[in-house]
């Protein structure tokens, strides 16, 4: 693989930023993101990753949570509302809803635990594969009573497994996949209610915004209308895929919109929601002919 980073005469330094670059990768991936506990699965997520970006999926198939630029969205659950809010690092909104997918500050995460016996880290460094990838493998310094073994993937620089086998404690990746055609649209959340920039300045990329939350609500109303046939079909489908590539066909949109219109509860779409949809479709088309004259 071209891209592939070889660490065979590789510093500690240079380990460290590669691991610190991983962090916010230049190229989008996917893959299954699971958690083990005592050998047994106890949380699993789809996640998909560019940059500081994240999309995830929990369980796979239900849209979760999207951290696109500037905000954050977050699905309702048994324990909390769903949530909008602006990504706020100081605030450490991103530290509660992503600090085990992407870290607020790599650099001293890294450093401060690998530095206290880096010839343990570097001696025991070396190639490997994972699930048929190049990567590379070493032990890190004891933490928490054992030494966690880590595996990062050697193009992308993601740790694809960190485990503990003397507990059966992990957390580790599959079907990764790497992704060169993602791009921010597919992490943006598409709001009702806009939340405030903290940059007072018009972002150059607002009237793409706008245009893709247009196309989504357009999707979602849609959907609502024809949610019995979407069903049907939808349920006919033995996987996400299938019925993903089915929604697409029957409402004509593209594979991002389809993701979001899967994430909403449609069926659930009373004449009050949709009439907000409305509104917020005549707000956007306000907003739009004033960006665009």
């Amino acid at each position: 693989m071209s891209d592939e980073l070889d660490l065979e005469h590789a510093s500690f330094g240079e380990l460290l930023d590669f691991l610190i670059a991983g962090n916010e990768p230049a190229i989008g991936y996917s893959g299954i993101l699971s958690e083990l506990d005592d050998h047994q699965v106890m949380r699993r997520r789809r996640v998909w990753r560019l940059g500081r970006l994240a999309r995830i999926e929990e369980p796979p198939g239900h849209t979760r949570l999207l951290a696109g630029e500037d905000t954050m969205w977050c699905a309702a659950d048994d324990q909390f509302e769903e949530t909008w809010e602006l990504r706020d690092e100081d605030r450490g909104s991103d530290r509660g809803q992503l600090h085990d997918v992407w870290l607020v500050e790599p650099r001293r995460y890294w450093t401060s635990w690998l530095s206290l016996d880096p010839d343990l880290v570097m001696d025991s460094l070396h190639r490997t594969e994972f699930e048929g990838r190049p990567a590379w493998k070493f032990t890190a310094p004891e933490a928490k009573g054992g030494n966690a073994s880590i595996i990062i993937d050697a193009e992308i620089g993601l740790v694809v497994e960190m485990s503990r086998a003397d507990v059966g404690h992990a957390v580790i990746w599959s079907e990764l996949q790497v992704e060169p055609t993602l791009g921010p649209r597919f992490f943006e959340p598409g709001h009702l209610t806009p939340l405030a920039r903290p940059d007072a300045e018009r972002d150059p990329s607002e009237s793409e915004r706008l245009h893709a939350e247009r196309t989504i609500l357009t999707a979602v109303l849609q959907a609502g209308r024809d949610w019995p046939l979407i069903a049907r079909l939808a349920g006919s489908s033995r996987d996400e895929h299938r019925a993903r590539a089915t929604i697409m066909a029957h409402l004509d949109i593209e594979e991002w919109t389809a993701q979001h219109v899967m994430g909403v509860q449609v069926r659930q779409l009373d004449r009050s929601h949709q009439e907000a949809i409305r509104a917020r479709l005549h707000e956007l088309e306000r907003q739009l002919d004033h960006l665009e004259p």
